[in-house]
């Protein structure tokens, strides 16, 4: 399979926060419940990072050929050392303000042009 590029939360978590994220995305397992095939979160193109408790998503197993609800459970190897979690706090920080920040522009906009400004 060819090296997918980082993500824009990856690139802006920087490296090493970055690679802490791919390697739990690799220990998450998707496993069919017809067939018990399992293949990894970060092989499906997807991410699950500082996660827990177990879900289920509803794709094609490419081993049996069914579409069915395969559940997304931790991995036999998965990490126990956790990355940094001060990079993703500070980018869920940084989210929120520049969103806090848009809704005051507009909300500064329609005020202007209501003419209550």
């Amino acid at each position: 399979m060819a090296e997918r590029k980082p993500g824009l939360f990856a690139r802006l978590l920087g490296p090493e926060a970055a690679a802490a994220m791919e390697r739990e995305s690799r220990a998450w397992l998707v496993v069919c419940p017809n067939c018990g095939f399992s293949r990894s979160v970060w092989d499906m193109g997807g991410t699950r990072y500082k996660a827990s408790g177990t879900s289920r998503i509803r794709v094609q197993c490419p081993s049996c050929g069914q579409t069915s609800w395969n559940r997304v459970q931790k991995g036999p190897n998965f990490p126990t050392d956790t990355g940094p979690a001060w990079p993703l706090v500070r980018l869920i920080i940084g989210m929120v303000l520049l969103i806090l920040l848009a809704v005051v522009g507009v909300l500064l906009l329609v005020f202007k042009l209501t003419g209550l400004i």
